[in-house]
């Protein structure tokens, strides 16, 4: 059991003294043992045996207090007898013991007052939206608590979101010392992982995972968050391919590192590095007569179709490479590019399917997914663009202009709504701007993505910066084709 005097957290949860402080949750197993407020002297409280309770007469003159009001040495002398004002109850802080926790017998150390801060930053600051919901389940929040490495990764990325998301800007010499404190817990997982059989696998996946953040907070580019989860990759696949029953808790962790394993691919065109978990959970829906919750449901349809499109599109980049090199061509060269299209017309088919599915409103679970659905959609049509396939005089599943001007903006639409309370959560969203940018063509339109660029920034991604660049050099480069064209075509 910790406790802490911390004011502010006291202030938040007085009404539930008993209850884990700023996380919303409550457990009602697994918890160890709690201390009785009755049987604990509150902080503050005079105590004749400890010189820390001195009055401020006593503490001036560097004398020892008998703890009375009026003390015998403030009586003697007719001095005034206060003491320093006292600090409020004692906060009582349940320890819950979490059923994936690596020390089952042993809670974490006791937490300081500022690691408390940034444990509670961090979880106010995560979990808004359904992607990133496992991050605040109720068992990695036990986790947090009971679990020693647990506990100390959470504070680490909780130390770098708040003085990113501070006022002020972080010096050469703070960056770096944030730095050199995530490459250090960096280096015990690394450690870990050489050894995946005897360690937690679970704790050891979410620690992987939530060490990805800071990657993105503290550089100006997302080149060594990527190298992070490449870095992971070895250690989740062989999660998978252990054939291993994944519990509730395993399985989202696997399909949150799907998520950031294409997030990564998709925009360079390369295949993704893990293998398709969710197209996994699919096939356990599709074959159990009581299939579980996380086995059913849309993310895992969303998350298989956007590891076929990151497949088929690193196929197509290898392809149109091939065309422009007739001395290398293959034989079936032109047979492999109609197979590519049917491909895509198939997967664009089940893309318009996963989007329209639902007759019902949408909830923000699927509102959330079906944005990256129309990522894919507008990306695949521009992917398709390319003269090589033209050649090829077959039917391209390209959606008109009308129509990816049309999906953009429902896709920032959702971006929006979704993105407005969130702070971490934004990034999920980040690498869609890219996609939306050459569809924008009227300045309202271009106006509201810097605004989201903006937006992710103030949440203390710097790496929104990049993308403002490589968006404004884009629009520049079209503005000059458009110019030159249109002074290039003759005056009727």
């Amino acid at each position: 059991t910790c406790i802490s005097s911390n004011s502010d957290l006291i202030d938040r949860h007085s009404s539930t003294p008993a209850s884990i402080p700023c996380f919303g949750y409550t457990p009602q197993e697994h918890h160890l043992d709690l201390v009785s407020a009755s049987c604990a002297m509150p902080c503050g409280q005079l105590d004749k045996r400890r010189g820390g309770h001195r009055c401020s007469s006593c503490r001036r003159s560097h004398m020892k207090c008998d703890g009375n009001s009026p003390c015998s040495f403030c009586r003697r002398n007719g001095l005034e007898c206060s003491f320093p004002k006292r600090s409020r109850d004692v906060q009582i802080v349940r320890v819950f013991q979490s059923p994936y926790s690596s020390t089952p017998s042993k809670p974490a150390a006791a937490l300081t007052n500022e690691s408390w801060s940034f444990i509670n930053r961090f979880f106010e600051a995560t979990g808004k939206l359904p992607q990133s919901q496992v991050l605040r389940s109720p068992d990695v929040i036990m986790l947090s608590q009971s679990d020693e490495l647990v506990n100390k990764t959470v504070s680490v990325v909780g130390q770098v979101f708040s003085s990113k998301s501070a006022t002020h800007t972080l010096e050469t010499k703070e960056r770096n010392q944030l730095r050199r404190l995530v490459a250090a817990q960096k280096r015990v997982l690394t450690q870990r992982m050489a050894r995946p059989y005897s360690q937690n696998t679970t704790v050891l996946l979410l620690c992987c995972l939530l060490l990805a953040i800071p990657d993105l907070l503290l550089n100006p580019t997302a080149e060594s968050w990527r190298l992070w989860i490449i870095h992971v990759r070895n250690f989740a696949n062989y999660l998978v391919e252990e054939g291993r029953d994944f519990s509730q808790l395993d399985g989202e962790l696997m399909r949150f590192f799907q998520l950031n394993d294409l997030l990564g691919s998709i925009p360079f065109l390369q295949k993704p590095i893990g293998q398709d978990f969710a197209a996994r959970l699919q096939k356990e829906a599709a074959t159990s007569d009581k299939p579980s919750d996380l086995a059913s449901g849309r993310p895992n349809h969303v998350l298989s179709l956007m590891w076929r499109w990151a497949v088929l599109q690193e196929r197509l980049h290898q392809w149109d490479l091939l065309s422009a090199d007739p001395d290398n061509r293959d034989p079936n060269h032109g047979l492999e590019g109609i197979e590519i299209i049917c491909e895509a017309s198939s997967l664009q088919a089940s893309m318009l399917q996963a989007l329209l599915s639902d007759s019902a409103p949408p909830t923000t679970h699927d509102d959330s997914y079906s944005q990256y659905m129309r990522w894919a959609l507008i990306c695949l049509s521009q992917q398709l663009q390319t003269s090589a396939l033209a050649s090829l005089e077959c039917e391209l599943p390209v959606m008109t202009q009308e129509c990816l001007h049309e999906q953009a903006i429902s896709l920032m639409e959702g971006i929006e709504s979704l993105t407005a309370q969130s702070l971490l959560d934004v990034a999920f969203f980040l690498p869609l701007s890219e996609a939306v940018a050459p569809v924008m063509e009227v300045q309202d339109d271009r106006t509201r993505l810097i605004r989201f660029l903006d937006t992710v920034k103030q949440r203390g991604f710097g790496v929104a910066d990049e993308y403002r660049r490589e968006i404004l050099e884009e629009w520049q480069e079209a503005s000059v084709t458009d110019s030159s064209t249109y002074s290039s075509s003759p005056v009727q």
